[in-house]
């Protein structure tokens, strides 16, 4: 599924922003983390390995993340039957193999389904250090949360349900080991997440999120609206006649209520119940409750974007396993198939060569047929100056009068020149290619871009507009 048209969406500018910094040497990668992107410095040297050692561009980053994401619902399987049941583990794998929101981040040069990985592989290596009680599983831990954390520091908010799934078992000595694994990893981090907090507005997502944000999510990770209401349906509908079914066999064969049973069981059956509570609270705080508090906190800092959140992923599918295992067999198999079925048209549109929201590819077609050397290109707003990433030889002869130096519009990294001296750039203009993104998400647009573009517009009024997927090129001339 998740290799299915892998390189047919046109890449994102995130994407070939990353395959820019991962193209530099690694001491300009690391110095460059100092003052910008320090959150994904350990990504973009993996890139640059894998860059340098086999090439492959966009492609063979995409054929990373499929493999992060593949790898991921293999652990899922196994995380939840050592959670519930081997049945739980596979609906919960199915769910994540059939996520639209999965597939969509397994074919992005991002490192978001590293995290997915790291929060499953660390997750999994803390069952069985509490199952098994081996020294060497509570370090595997300990090295997964720093692999968490260099993936991307967000994730490092699993902690919280691992915090949610020990404190429900109520084991003192595991959750002593616990702390002693996340100071380790934390500490180990630190320098990184010392510079990542410097850099915190960079890591922010734009404006705050609307309600339709959080619902999105959840949307995208069970197949659309409608997969939801339905497999939420069809689980309680199955849920309702087991359980009746159940006490109905225990009391024709004399068999004493559940509670009776648990009572008379003693500290086994309340061990197990405790165990199946704690498995719930584990993949409801990942699956939900990160959201939900990330959202929460978007509203006073922005840290909300669906991407950011694919590490959680894993936990609502081991929430929907857990639940689907209550049932019976067919139930769980037509509720997974609602699931699959309602997300195949995102699945479908995902793949198409607009898919990741933004075609670079006809971009590009539209500079190469348009611009002339010696022109000048503005960006609204200015971060968008990354598409030029996709073939900088391309735009090489545009000079962006908004950067301190105007023939480096190619740079990855570069100033901004100020206002005044930007404007003044602008009064000389004879011909100025403005390209601005056309979806803000809600943010409200920078004073200088807004500036730029409005003298732009009023001392060249002539203009071509080119529509492109994601982007509007406006040709201005005298």
């Amino acid at each position: 599924m998740f290799a299915a048209a892998v390189g047919t969406p046109s890449p994102w500018r995130d994407e070939v922003a990353t395959l820019a910094s991962s193209r530099v040497p690694v001491d300009t990668v690391v110095s460059d983390a100092r003052t910008v992107d320090a959150v994904h410095v350990g990504y973009y040297l993996l890139v640059h390995l894998i860059d340098s050692g086999v090439g492959g561009g966009v492609l063979a980053g995409r054929w990373l993340s499929v493999a992060f994401l593949a790898a991921t619902v293999g652990l899922t399987v196994l995380t939840g039957a050592v959670l519930r049941s081997p049945a739980a583990g596979v609906v919960a794998g199915t769910v994540l193999a059939v996520s639209p929101l999965a597939s969509r981040y397994a074919q992005e040069v991002r490192p978001f389904a590293g995290a997915a990985l790291a929060a499953i592989a660390a997750t999994l290596a803390l069952l069985r250090a509490t199952t098994v009680g081996r020294v060497g599983w509570w370090v595997a831990y300990a090295g997964l949360l720093v692999a968490v954390g260099a993936a991307d520091v967000l994730a490092l908010a699993v902690l919280l349900a691992h915090l949610g799934w020990l404190a429900v078992r109520g084991n003192r000595r595991h959750l002593v080991g616990w702390m002693v694994c996340a100071a380790g990893a934390l500490l180990t981090l630190s320098p990184l997440l010392v510079v990542v907090f410097a850099q915190r507005r960079q890591v922010g997502a734009p404006g705050r999120p609307p309600l339709s944000a959080l619902a999105g999510y959840v949307t995208g990770a069970l197949g659309s609206g409608v997969g939801v209401a339905a497999s939420l349906g069809l689980l309680v509908a199955g849920a309702v006649p087991a359980l009746r079914g159940s006490a109905a066999t225990a009391a024709a064969d004399g068999h004493p209520t559940a509670a009776g049973t648990a009572a008379a069981a003693g500290p086994e059956a309340a061990t197990g119940s405790r165990d199946r509570a704690a498995a719930v609270v584990l993949a409801a705080v990942w699956g939900l409750a990160i959201p939900l508090g990330l959202f929460t906190v978007s509203q006073v800092h922005p840290l909300f974007a669906v991407r950011y959140l694919v590490f959680c992923l894993p936990g609502i599918a081991l929430l929907w396993g857990i639940t689907a295992a209550r049932v019976r067999p067919a139930v769980a198999v037509l509720a997974v198939l609602v699931v699959a079925g309602s997300g195949l048209p995102q699945q479908l549109r995902e793949r198409g060569p607009s898919g990741h929201g933004e075609d670079l590819v006809a971009l590009d077609a539209v500079i190469a047929a348009h611009a002339h050397r010696g022109d000048d290109v503005v960006f609204i707003p200015w971060s968008v100056r990354r598409v030029s990433q996709l073939d900088p030889a391309l735009w090489a002869g545009l000079d962006d009068p908004v950067l301190t130096q105007p023939d480096r519009s190619t740079a990855l990294f570069a100033s901004r020149a100020d206002p005044t001296t930007a404007l003044t750039r602008l009064d000389h203009a004879r011909r100025v290619l403005l390209i601005s993104r056309t979806a803000t998400g809600g943010s409200p647009p920078d004073p200088e871009d807004a500036a730029v573009a409005a003298a732009v517009r009023r001392r060249l009024p002539t203009q071509t507009t080119i529509p492109v997927e994601g982007f509007t090129v406006e040709i201005h001339t005298p």
